[in-house]
């Protein structure tokens, strides 16, 4: 039996930066080891509203105004369906891919100095 490799996404990267102890309690909820409070904030709903208004109107934005060629990957498909999507995309040709989704099978991890990554 495998060990089910952990996914990462570009938000959950970006939440660890400020607080590397948010990992550990998302994993945690995850294995259902503890329960995620809710807290009720009309400032978080309204921001909420606001990006799906920005989700549905950037990729209009980059075809009407920039004559992008825009590739929008659904996210209502599994994972691997939505990585399998993107590379096509990539291939294809497309100006954009959006709503991409990669896998990784190795990490790179930042050390001190110079690196030619």
């Amino acid at each position: 039996m495998h060990a089910k490799t952990p996914e990462f996404s570009v938000t959950d990267i970006a939440d660890f930066l400020p607080c590397n102890h948010l990992l550990t309690l998302d994993r945690a909820e995850e294995a259902g080891k503890i329960e995620r409070p809710f807290f009720y904030d009309g400032g978080v709903e309204l921001l909420r509203e606001l990006g799906l208004h920005h989700e549905q109107a950037y990729p209009r934005y980059l075809t009407d105004t920039q004559d992008f060629q825009v590739d929008q990957i659904p996210t209502d498909v599994s994972r691997a369906d939505i990585v399998s999507r993107t590379a096509d995309a990539i291939r294809g040709g497309a100006d954009v891919v959006y709503q991409a989704a990669s896998r990784m099978e190795h990490c790179l991890v930042s050390t001190p100095g110079y690196s030619r990554f």
